[in-house]
């Protein structure tokens, strides 16, 4: 039996459409920042201080930084430490074990500074140790 042009096209453009979804989505998906160098590594106060001389620098390059503070406050999707460092975990992370008062060091990559609030926010975060 044999199958209409019409068919064998629809068929090859369906399982093309499902390929190229397959590799947008691991092309597209957050990068993981475990094994990445940090560009800057230390306290989260002592990286404030350091920030304001270039933040252009730092957020436009996305640089990789690893904070040591105590959690000041959990949201849904991140944590603050001590109240000026915002971390946006990636989807599908779960921050269950991270409670308020806990000191950590987590690393992420530059997202935004607000010299106005002395806060920065940072993407993709991983846990470097609890």
């Amino acid at each position: 039996m044999k199958l209409p042009k019409k068919s064998i096209l629809i068929v090859t453009f369906l399982i093309a459409f499902v390929l190229a979804y397959f590799v947008t989505s691991a092309i597209m998906a957050d990068p993981d920042l475990t094994n990445v160098k940090a560009e800057y590594t230390g306290r989260t106060t002592e990286f404030l201080d350091t920030i304001k001389e270039n933040s252009k620098d730092w957020t436009d390059n996305q640089k990789v930084i690893s904070l040591t503070g105590v959690i000041t406050m959990k949201e849904k999707k991140g944590v603050w430490l001590d109240d000026s460092a915002y971390f946006e975990f990636p989807e599908g992370v779960s921050i269950d074990d991270l409670a308020e008062g806990q000191k950590v060091a987590i690393k992420g990559s530059a997202k935004e500074y607000d010299a106005a609030l002395k806060e920065i926010k940072l993407k993709y975060a991983v846990v470097v140790k609890q």
